[in-house]
């Protein structure tokens, strides 16, 4: 009988010592949730584009890309010289392969660092109902093994408005600014780091 008094309060003690039957307060909600809106512009996709980049969110990056399903295919147009470097990366480069890219970039670079990428001269070269044409051009810094790599260029992306209301790109063009530049491409990085 005595062991059970003190088995108990033993276990009376526990429970209360734990708060086990207290309510916790709220979490905070998660930050990168409100990040990413749905696509219904073109701008927005950029924008959701854009960002996934930086976080190497795959997640969020891969549906920004037309989907195999759609009677669209997504075509990824890489940099010439990227494209000679790496036949293989570059043979039948889908949608898969951008989600491939993401994660392998995160692979590539240094612990604790992200991305960095600035647009400049973004230019709508053709709008229509359901499709939109943007040229822009871009520079990334990756920081990997503790050293700075830049790559610069240009890319014309091709959004489309699915029959879901959705806009996705569905042709990525990557080309160097000018023909004499010697800077290495997105296409560069993608062969880089795409197995």
């Amino acid at each position: 009988m005595q062991v059970q008094k003190y088995m108990l309060i033993l276990l009376l003690v526990s429970l209360y010592g734990c708060d086990l039957f207290k309510t916790r307060n709220p979490e905070e909600p998660n930050q990168n949730s409100n990040i990413y809106q749905p696509a219904t512009s073109a701008s927005i996709l950029f924008n959701n584009f854009t960002t996934s980049f930086k976080e190497l969110n795959d997640a969020e990056y891969y549906k920004c890309f037309l989907s195999q399903d759609n009677s669209l295919k997504y075509q990824y147009v890489p940099e010439p010289t990227a494209a000679a470097r790496y036949p293989a990366v570059f043979s039948n480069w889908s949608n898969d392969n951008e989600r491939t890219f993401i994660l392998g970039l995160n692979s590539y670079i240094d612990p604790l660092t992200k991305p960095e990428i600035q647009w400049e001269n973004s230019n709508y070269e053709l709008q229509t109902s359901d499709s939109v044409v943007l040229l822009a051009q871009y520079s990334i810094n990756i920081t990997s093994k503790n050293q700075i790599y830049t790559y610069q260029g240009a890319s014309r992306f091709t959004f489309y408005l699915a029959n879901n209301g959705i806009w996705q790109i569905s042709t990525w063009q990557d080309m160097k600014i000018n023909s004499n530049d010697s800077s290495q491409t997105w296409s560069s990085l993608k062969g880089q780091v795409s197995f």
